[in-house]
């Protein structure tokens, strides 16, 4: 994920923008990532918790979309 917002920076500062900063704001748009909806993290002796459509405590906001964090 770092080298993704590396990149992402490394665009904005060629074209004149601002490097993105604090980067929590920008990841909680939705549509800049792709949803996990299927998996788990088991393991350790407990049942984990399991990818849901939407927000969950697996992924959180999903896989990052390089091309739609380029427009955020």
């Amino acid at each position: 994920f770092a080298a993704i917002i590396y990149a992402i920076n490394n665009v904005r500062l060629a074209g004149d923008k601002n490097p993105i900063g604090f980067i929590n704001p920008a990841v909680r748009f939705r549509s800049a990532s792709h949803d996990i909806t299927n998996g788990s993290n088991r393991g350790c002796g407990s049942a984990g918790f399991s990818a849901v459509e939407g927000r969950d405590p697996v992924t959180i906001v999903g896989t990052p979309d390089f091309s739609k964090l380029l427009k955020v």
